[in-house]
């Protein structure tokens, strides 16, 4: 999983600046457009992390709690990402691999628009091993 490059945070707030009303695709389903104005250090971590995933990686929502220091707080990182619009979500999957039904569908089309291989049962499959990550 790749480390957060400094600044993804700032960089963050300039680029939602003036979208806000465009970025309800860019929200997982059921998502609340309420950004933090002033986000907590837990929230920059997750925030600096799942913007550091690049087209075509993905890491589970354990992985992001790991990587920002945070390693129980698994399901405080979608309440992350349900809030924080304009972030690549749908690269952030459960530790099993199989997509939440709510998500599937748009999930499933922009995993695999980034070359992420989803099985009909809604698992995402291992480019390596041809199982979950």
């Amino acid at each position: 999983m790749p480390r957060g490059g400094g600044g993804l945070v700032e960089a963050w707030y300039r680029r939602r600046a003036g979208t806000i009303g465009a970025m309800s695709s860019s929200m997982p389903p059921g998502g609340i457009l309420d950004p933090p104005s002033d986000p907590t250090p837990f929230q920059r971590a997750v925030i600096e992390v799942v913007a550091s995933l690049e087209p075509g990686e993905v890491a589970t929502y354990a992985e992001v709690a790991i990587e920002a220091g945070h390693p129980d707080s698994a399901q405080a990182v979608s309440n992350v990402l349900r809030r924080v619009p304009d972030l690549p979500w749908w690269r952030v999957i459960p530790s099993t691999g199989r997509l939440y039904r709510t998500h599937q569908p748009e999930q499933r089309e922009m995993l695999s628009s980034e070359g992420i291989e989803v099985d009909d049962h809604g698992r995402v499959r291992s480019a390596d091993t041809d199982t979950a990550p």
